[in-house]
């Protein structure tokens, strides 16, 4: 079936040709050119009607010069990209590439886009972005010589009105094509998903917008698609948003249309059956279960007995279409409540004979420290984590290796495209410091020697440097103390020995503690009284701070809550207690308000009442709470005081080695960023030294 599809698009080709279509340096076994081709016929609109009809007397001197990506299919005379990451490849001798494109909506926000890339780069030359049925240059401005080019849809299949782009016809700019197609990677894996796979809102990490919009997806920069070139695998993209795995219930599956060519429901483009055996799969990833968690079957929510008997099913059906792949069942970026499900399908498969079927768990997205996407979807920063996981898993199943260049080089342009601004935005410093790191990262990129431990540190040291880095606008010695936990006052402390710690708090005269295990739910809440405090008319741009302690890091579990409220439950901030990233010991957490989960916060404008608690705890730990602030900016403006203090600490504790509270407090003053963390530490420092 490919064969044939190469086949027909080579006569896309012909319409705008100066020269007949031909090998730019043929072989003694090419077919001779004509040397009187026929007058290419007028253009006749964008709709490519009529084209191939007018060119079928030279079949025979077609040349498969297309290596097609994904399931792609033909209209007509019209190559249809309908899939994320969907796409073909081409080789050519001369300057550039045009082509003539269709799309099948002018709506700006469901606009098709098309990212270019020339020679084998990891970044894309040129985005199109295809508004109306037109021509549209590819890519131009090359040096005069051959080159390959890939072209990959970003937008997803049709959701709303996600475009689906047509290819009529390729043209070269000052050249020719060349007959030989490229070279097809040596392995491909397909990938069977919802938004997640699709990239629904990956290019907001503020958390802005409620809706579907194609400008804000990128599908060349999911963990699907990253993780296929770490591991030089071509990438099918079958995925919706919104879709399931389970049948029967309130929304829908991607059950009955998997099989087809480019089908959903209501949405049936081609029905044609795929040709599994001529596309084999050597993996097949699921990420499937987000949308089927909160499903229902008669109005009831699905149950995770239901979830996981038609896993079973799902795995079944996915087996038969790919006999010898290995399949991989991914979980767990948006919610991982039901992995139990999953994985007892992932047994079942197991124990009925089946070994090639595996479970990965991919990490929960981070919402305060990497961001988050359009309706709570994860960032681009989340997916460049989650391919960091499922890359080396699939590259043990295989006996492969990662190439972590390409993970490196997509950090690299989350940070430069998703996180940084225009110099002057940032105290120059920390700026050249961080540029300079940078750099350096991109040289790693581009060492064919780079290991993938190297790589993977770099991003590290990439993603932690960003917190080096001081933005103008985040300096400021504005702050608003909520509470520092030195007196229990009205609020309500339970649990096992709740109270106030007035020996090993870390600022001021005590910190809130508490020790809970089992069911119990431990509650910091301040019930009986309100703040009353007036919050600012730009606070939601600002920043919660916090100290909290834990004696050792757990996965809390989901529905585990830090609030902020004006109503308790109605008008509120929440961050999950997960996404703090709490470390064994005293964490200084400064999370945007930006990042927290919102309810009415239009209608937020006095800060009343305080809310920490967790649920369910499997084992007991011991929490505890110090100084809560709302800081208008992240770095201080003033560290002159504490500076000069340091250095008399620093003399000090020469004379007193063993003074362990001056130790400590030098070493927050000397990581302390916000202005009140430097004005805790200067008060700390001038208690000590007398």
């Amino acid at each position: 079936m490919k064969q044939l599809l190469r086949t027909i698009a080579l006569f896309l080709s012909f319409v705008l040709l100066a020269v007949p279509l031909t090998a730019c340096k043929p072989t003694p076994d090419a077919p001779p050119a004509d040397d009187n081709p026929p007058a290419p016929p007028e253009d006749d609109g964008p709709d490519c009607g009529g084209v191939i009809d007018r060119w079928a007397d030279r079949q025979d001197k077609v040349t498969d010069f297309l290596t097609l990506h994904g399931r792609t299919y033909m209209d007509g005379s019209t190559l249809q990209l309908f899939w994320t990451y969907s796409g073909f490849s081409l080789r050519f001798e001369g300057t550039g590439v045009s082509a003539k494109l269709t799309t099948s909506t002018t709506n700006p926000s469901f606009y098709g886009f098309l990212n270019v890339y020339v020679d084998g780069e990891l970044a894309p030359a040129n985005t199109v972005c295809v508004t109306k049925n037109g021509t549209y240059t590819l890519v131009d401005g090359l040096d005069n010589g051959m080159h390959t080019i890939e072209v990959r849809k970003r937008n997803e299949a049709i959701y709303g009105e996600s475009a689906t782009i047509g290819v009529c016809e390729l043209e070269i700019n000052n050249g020719c094509f060349i007959t030989e197609a490229p070279e097809e990677p040596r392995l491909q894996i397909e990938f069977i998903g919802d938004s997640i796979t699709g990239g629904f809102g990956n290019m907001v990490t503020d958390g802005s917008g409620d809706i579907f919009t194609t400008p804000t997806q990128d599908g060349t920069m999911t963990y699907a698609a990253l993780t296929g070139k770490a591991l030089g695998a071509d990438v099918h993209v079958i995925s919706r948003s919104g879709i399931c795995y389970i049948t029967g219930s309130n929304k829908d599956s991607i059950f009955d249309d998997y099989p087809k060519t480019a089908a959903l429901p209501r949405y049936q483009n081609c029905t044609d059956a795929w040709d599994f055996e001529a596309e084999p799969s050597d993996v097949v990833v699921i990420n499937l279960g987000t949308n089927d968690s909160g499903a229902t079957i008669d109005g009831t929510q699905v149950t995770s007995d239901q979830m996981k008997a038609q896993a079973v099913e799902f795995i079944r059906m996915v087996r038969e279409y790919n006999p010898d792949a290995i399949i991989v069942w991914a979980y767990g970026m948006m919610d991982q409540g039901r992995a139990a499900a999953i994985r007892g399908a992932v047994k079942n498969i197991n124990d009925e004979g089946d070994e090639d079927v595996h479970f990965v768990m991919l990490p929960l997205q981070n919402k305060t420290q990497n961001g988050v996407g359009v309706h709570g979807h994860p960032t681009v920063q989340s997916h460049i984590l989650a391919a960091e996981v499922l890359s080396k898993e699939l590259a043990n199943l295989l006996g492969d290796q990662v190439d972590g260049r390409v993970l490196l080089d997509a950090q690299i342009r989350c940070i430069e495209d998703y996180r940084l601004e225009d110099e002057d935005a940032y105290e120059q410093t920390s700026y050249a410091q961080y540029t300079e790191a940078i750099s350096a990262a991109k040289d790693l990129v581009t060492d064919n020697k780079a290991g993938l431990g190297d790589c993977l540190a770099t991003m590290q040291s990439l993603r932690e440097g960003l917190s080096t880095l001081v933005s103008v606008n985040e300096v400021s010695d504005e702050y608003i103390v909520i509470d520092t936990c030195d007196q229990k006052g009205p609020w309500a402390l339970n649990g096992q020995s709740a109270g106030v710690d007035n020996t090993t708090h870390l600022w001021g005269e005590g910190c809130f503690t508490t020790t809970g295990t089992g069911d119990l739910r431990v509650n910091f809440i301040r019930d009986s009284a309100a703040y009353g405090i007036e919050l600012p008319d730009d606070w939601t741009d600002w920043y919660l701070e916090v100290w909290i302690y834990v004696d050792y890091p757990i996965d809390l579990p989901s529905g585990s809550d830090f609030e902020i409220s004006q109503q308790v439950d109605k008008i509120e901030i929440a961050y999950g207690l997960n996404s703090l990233s709490l470390k064994q010991g005293w964490n200084h957490v400064v999370v945007p308000i930006s990042a927290a989960a919102k309810a009415k916060i239009d209608e937020f404008h006095t800060l009343n009442y305080l809310r920490i608690f967790w649920r369910h705890l499997d084992e007991t730990i011991t929490f505890k709470v110090d100084d809560i602030t709302l800081s208008r900016g992240k770095f201080a403006a003033d560290r002159t005081a504490l500076d000069a203090l340091l250095e008399q600490a620093k003399d000090a504790l020469a004379d007193d080695p063993d003074n362990e509270a001056l130790m400590q407090t030098i070493k927050l003053g000397r990581v302390a960023t916000t202005q009140r963390a430097v004005d805790l530490a200067v008060e700390k420092l001038e208690q000590l030294l007398g």
